[in-house]
């Protein structure tokens, strides 16, 4: 099996015609071929990456030969296998459609970057056209007639919008694609969710939305999709009215979670995110949320990966992870915290990764590992750690990797046990802290300091 990596990739089948004597049979290609990055906007890797089946040797499949008219330029592509990338105008879409029909070498995806398109007016644009997966983005598109995928042989299992001008979801274009397993409508100026957007689409794994202007999700968007695993929110608006957030309680089945950027607000406590048993990876990144409150995700018991970077978090109350036995890895960096207790980090005993980079931590105390028997990686770099406690390091039986660098380490007679226990650990690989007082060890790698001074 080959991966391929795109903006809908999916699985292909191969076709081609061979003469009498067994040879392919290929016409000369005439197009303008290119290698066409994909735009940034459709973030490609991030929405797909389906397994391919590679050919059996026995029929070579080759680029289809696409070419222009006096009235259209075809610029097109193919940079990975099964794969077409063209950069063309509205007319050119529909000769390319035509002379996809015509090919007797069939693509799994197409890819298509349309100039000065912001109405994709024409109906059953690919009809008979056997394709798996379809992006189209100009940039400016705001709509999309009702039966503009109708027709399509594929099925169509991934389609791709991202990059547009959409002000809602084309629902009544969608409606009919109910093969469809990945949706991208990301980087458009989506305001809101309604109830009938997704209706249809029972297959639907995977949907990306960031980078819209989402404030406002129905309570009903989501009911349909009982196979949703993935689902995309960031660089939305959604604290602008987090009872939105409710809605995410319909997606029985999602086990990753993306919220990054939605101004969501306040403490993060059990009324913020309805329960969701089968997540399995939650993204509250670049948020504004100042606190975790007593037993916030209690019913997220299968949770793996939880991200709270660039908030404004400075308390964790006690028993704040209560019910994340499965959590593995759990990042607070670039946040406003001083001290945690011990009783904060209760409950995490499966936990190997814990990132507080860039707090404002001034010890480092057994509060911090104690709790945790299975931590094997702690970042603390660019806190202002000065003290470490003689016993901090009790329990650190796991931990393989201490990152402290960028700390104003006080290197007196105190630290003298924590320099003791590195000596014999197996650390000095990750550990790059330097002292900062007294004055004349200032700037001296804390692992180059004798212990007996």
């Amino acid at each position: 099996t080959a991966y391929v990596v795109s903006a809908a990739a999916v699985p292909v089948t191969t076709t081609s015609t061979t003469n009498t004597s067994g040879k392919s049979k290929s016409k000369s290609s005439a197009v303008k071929y290119f290698n066409k990055s994909t735009p940034k906007k459709r973030k490609a890797e991030q929405v797909s990456s389906l397994p391919l089946p590679v050919d059996d040797g026995l029929m070579e499949w080759k680029c289809p030969n696409i070419t222009g008219s006096r009235n259209a330029e075809l610029e097109c592509g193919c940079d990975l296998p099964h794969t077409l990338r063209c950069n063309i105008d509205l007319h050119g879409l529909l000769l390319l459609a035509d002379r996809l029909r015509t090919s007797p070498y069939s693509i799994s995806l197409l890819d298509c970057s349309l100039r000065n398109v912001t109405f994709l007016s024409d109906a059953k644009i690919f009809d008979g056209v056997s394709l798996h997966g379809l992006v189209i983005s100009s940039g400016e598109i705001k709509r999309v007639h009702k039966s503009a995928f109708l027709g399509i042989k594929g099925p169509l299992q991934a389609l791709g919008l991202p990059g547009n001008a959409l002000l809602s979801v084309p629902w009544n274009a969608l409606s009919t694609l109910g093969a469809l397993e990945r949706l991208d409508l990301a980087n458009n100026k989506i305001k809101a969710l309604g109830t009938a957007d997704f209706v249809g689409l029972i297959n639907l794994v995977y949907l990306e939305l960031s980078n819209n202007q989402i404030s406002s999700i129905s309570q009903r968007t989501f009911s349909n999709l009982r196979k949703l695993e993935v689902l995309k929110l960031g660089g939305n608006r959604l604290g602008d009215y987090a009872q939105s957030l409710r809605s995410l309680s319909q997606c029985l089945s999602l086990r990753q979670l993306d919220l990054t950027a939605n101004n969501l607000n306040g403490p993060l406590s059990a009324q913020t995110l309805a329960g969701m048993r089968n997540l399995e990876s939650l993204n509250l990144n670049r948020n504004m949320i100042k606190s975790i409150q007593n037993k916030a995700l209690a019913n997220f018991s299968r949770l793996v990966s939880l991200s709270l970077r660039h908030n404004q978090i400075d308390v964790l109350q006690d028993h704040a992870f209560y019910g994340l036995g499965a959590l593995d890895s759990l990042d607070l960096s670039y946040n406003g915290i001083v001290a945690i207790s011990s009783s904060s980090l209760q409950h995490l005993s499966r936990l190997t990764v814990l990132d507080l980079t860039h707090n404002f931590l001034r010890a480092l105390t057994s509060d911090l590992i104690a709790p945790l028997p299975s931590l094997r990686e702690l970042r603390l770099a660019g806190n202002d750690i000065s003290i470490v406690a003689r016993n901090a390091m009790d329990g650190a039986r796991e931990l393989q990797s201490l990152q402290m660098q960028d700390n104003p380490l006080s290197c007196d007679c105190s630290i003298r046990p924590f320099a003791e226990w590195l000596q014999v650990s197996q650390l000095h690989s990750s550990l790059s802290a330097s002292c900062v007082t007294p004055p004349r060890l200032e700037g001296a790698p804390l692992l180059q300091v004798p212990v007996e001074t």
